[in-house]
């Protein structure tokens, strides 16, 4: 896509139209949020929120860093499948994500505001470790590389479940999303064959 004579790919859209929302919010105010953002209470009279709801951010930490997981992951993973399943595996997630919070909440929280992007980028997380397992990865704040797998579907889910204010419907939604696709596009033959770490293979 060209705005202005400039290729915005998939990547920069979602980026762009997530600080264009975070700006909204903090003009308009509350009223931008309870239009946007998902929550039990709301999600049948205002059903755009299972989708809106992915690209809304309050607080400047949760933009940045959903941001810089998307750029992070969402590069490497493109680069590996396409920008067209990229843009499946994101919104699988984000919308999987919603369904799994309105689920659970409408049980727990009824009242609760769910939103972010996190239950997106678990999903392209959860699709890159399927396909690319074995690669390593560092994840603040451990010093050391880990197995793809390892860092997603054991320090990233546990994460999600230890911190307090965390969605973990969200994140779990996402997850299932995107090892899911992966599983499927690793059938498939989609993303190739992961490169051995060390040493040689032989046939």
């Amino acid at each position: 896509m060209r705005i202005f004579g400039i290729n915005v790919g998939f990547i920069e859209s979602i980026i762009a139209v997530c600080f264009l929302i975070f700006v909204a919010i903090h003009v308009g105010g509350r009223a931008v949020v309870e239009l946007l953002a998902l929550s039990p209470n709301t999600v049948l009279i205002l059903p755009w929120t299972l989708i809106t709801s992915i690209f809304t951010h309050v607080g400047v930490t949760h933009l940045i860093f959903n941001m810089l997981g998307i750029y992070l992951w969402g590069v490497y993973l493109q680069a590996i499948i396409g920008e067209k399943r990229l843009m499946k595996v994101f919104f699988a997630g984000g919308i999987l994500g919603s369904i799994f919070s309105i689920l659970i909440y409408s049980i727990l929280n009824p009242g609760v505001y769910v939103l972010g992007a996190s239950g997106a980028i678990f999903a392209i997380a959860a699709t890159l470790a399927m396909l690319r397992p074995y690669n390593q990865v560092f994840l603040f704040p451990i010093p050391i590389p880990m197995d793809m797998w390892k860092a997603v579907f054991g320090f990233m889910l546990l994460y999600s479940f230890i911190v307090p204010g965390i969605a973990w419907p969200g994140h779990l939604g996402g997850l299932v999303a995107g090892a899911l696709i992966g599983y499927k596009y690793k059938k498939d033959g989609v993303g190739g064959v992961e490169r051995p770490r060390y040493g040689f293979r032989f046939q």
